[in-house]
Order: structure tokens, then C-alpha cells, then sequence
């Protein structure tokens, strides 16, 4: 008669299935995260720059629009806050496709995420 005790105890260490472990991130995979990390702060960067320097045109043209009573113009802040998005969201998606990937594999597609990221803040800096 059993009593409903699990069979696992029972069993020598041998018997048992193995259970499947974490595989832990090589160097190479680390340096290659670390290195498309710095390449799309890089953009990010570009974009905060640039969310500085169109406030300061928009705010300087709109002083001068105030003093011959023109309408005042406002920042074009859709497209500067989605270039700010873009670099994070970027490499977000590159790491979540990548992860599963070889070392070479991964770093394709950061490097594919990356040349899509600058395309679309470029489009979008010339549109600001």
C-alpha cells in the first residue's frame, strides 16, 4: 500500500531526471550587450540634446514673434519625445530577440535595431 508519498525521495540521486539549468552569459555575449548598450545611449544622448536644443530655438523665436505680436509657435513634442523612446524601446526588442540567439546571431540584430534606430531618429530630427 502506498502512502501517497512522492517516488522522487525515494529514488538514488542517479535516477532522477536532471533538471534543466540556467545557461550563464559568456563574456562575449556581456561585451557585446554592453557595447550596442553604449551605441544606442549614444543615440539616446543625441536625443536629449536635441530636446534641448529645438526648446531653446522654439523659445527664442517665439520671443521674438512675441514682440511683433505674431501667434507663438509650440515645440513639436510628439516627435521629440518619440526620439527619445526610440534608442530604449530599440534595445529593448534587440535584447529580447537576441537572447536566445548565438553570440554572432545577437549581435546582428543589435546592430540591425541599431541602424533601424538611427533611420528613424534621422527621419524624424529632419521632420522636427
Amino acid at each position: 500500500m502506498t502512502t501517497g508519498a512522492p517516488q522522487s525521495a525515494s529514488q538514488p540521486e542517479s535516477a532522477r531526471p536532471p533538471q534543466p539549468q540556467r545557461e550563464r552569459m559568456s563574456a562575449v555575449r556581456w561585451a557585446v550587450i554592453v557595447l550596442f548598450g553604449l551605441l544606442f545611449a549614444y543615440d539616446l544622448f543625441g536625443a536629449l540634446a536635441n530636446l534641448t536644443g529645438v526648446l531653446a530655438v522654439v523659445d527664442a523665436e517665439n520671443a521674438v514673434r512675441a514682440s511683433v505680436d505674431l501667434d507663438l509657435i509650440s515645440p513639436p513634442w510628439a516627435l521629440l519625445v518619440v526620439t527619445i523612446v526610440l534608442p530604449v524601446a530599440g534595445f529593448a526588442i534587440a535584447a529580447l530577440v537576441g537572447r536566445r540567439h548565438s553570440v554572432a546571431t545577437a549581435a546582428l540584430v543589435f546592430a540591425a535595431g541599431l541602424a533601424a534606430v538611427a533611420a528613424l531618429t534621422a527621419s524624424l530630427t529632419a521632420l522636427a
